[in-house]
């Protein structure tokens, strides 16, 4: 049973978001409820990210052939799955769509996750979850950074339409996302909106209630409240804020970030903006 609490908390970040935002860019798949279109955000400078060119979403294992129908359409020319090969086996890409360039760029879901794992083990509450959740977040970028920056190269390059995913499309491609929305010069308050979009999805009563009974089906401790793995299976405003502030402290502002440690020049940015902007 879900709690008042939970519920109350569920409905902010919908509202953080927008109803209209959410139908704006997610397509309607039966395999995968974190699919969308990155197109239709407004840049600082009054330019748009064009429709049908960037896509991120969770996993692929699930898709329909009424879903492979639909995305015949976008044409999807680089397929980029940031899972390790763990993720990959349990739910496994079977892609049946046209011809696709693979982009592999793995990265490590279990990295530096112990103490979160720990304390799920231990029915940990929400507030524990939080402030682990957020710690790993402030080492995401940083951590990242070959995978990212391979990716933005290769869409540099001219791999569009791209899509990329994770396991649950949140947090890896999550951040990944929030990176390339910052590089073509959406701003941060819409680069969060987007992030959040991810709680409409899939952070619903039905998901939070299907964690617990894996949680005891593996002998784990699931929560007394189930609303204590919203966390978890949710993003948080927190984790993004994160983020940027690691970027800020190490390299002293994005753009350096951006130039330093992903490799991509002012030259780069522009020939990207002008690639995917309108």
């Amino acid at each position: 049973m879900l709690t008042v609490p939970f519920l109350i908390w569920h409905l902010s970040l919908a509202q953080a978001a927008g109803p209209a935002m959410a139908d704006a860019h997610r397509l309607q798949l039966e395999g995968a409820y974190n699919f969308r279109d990155l197109g239709g955000y407004q840049t600082s400078d009054g330019k748009k990210v064009r429709k049908g060119l960037l896509y991120r979403s969770e996993n692929l294992a699930s898709l329909t052939d009424r879903d492979y129908a639909q995305l015949a359409a976008l044409r999807i020319k680089v397929l980029c799955d940031f899972r390790g090969a763990d993720e990959k086996k349990r739910q496994p890409t079977n892609w049946r769509g046209s011809a696709i360039e693979e982009f592999p760029q793995p990265i490590d879901a279990q990295s530096g996750s112990s103490p979160l794992m720990a304390k799920l083990m231990q029915g940990a509450p929400a507030a524990e979850l939080k402030a682990i959740m957020t710690s790993l977040y402030g080492e995401f970028a940083s951590r990242n950074v070959p995978q990212y920056s391979r990716l933005l190269r290769r869409i540099a390059d001219g791999g569009v339409p791209v899509l990329y995913h994770c396991t649950a499309g949140k947090d890896r491609t999550g951040v990944f996302t929030a990176l390339l929305l910052t590089t073509l010069g959406v701003p941060r308050e819409t680069v969060m909106q987007d992030y959040l979009l991810t709680n409409q999805y899939v952070m619903t009563p039905q998901a939070i209630e299907k964690m617990t009974a894996t949680m005891k089906g593996m002998g784990m401790n699931a929560p007394a409240d189930p609303g204590a793995l919203r966390p978890v299976i949710g993003v948080e405003p927190e984790y993004l804020e994160a983020v940027f502030a690691s970027i800020e402290k190490e390299y002293g502002s994005f753009e350096a970030f951006r130039e330093k440690a992903l490799g991509l020049s002012a030259a780069d940015v522009a020939k990207m903006k002008r690639m995917l902007l309108e």
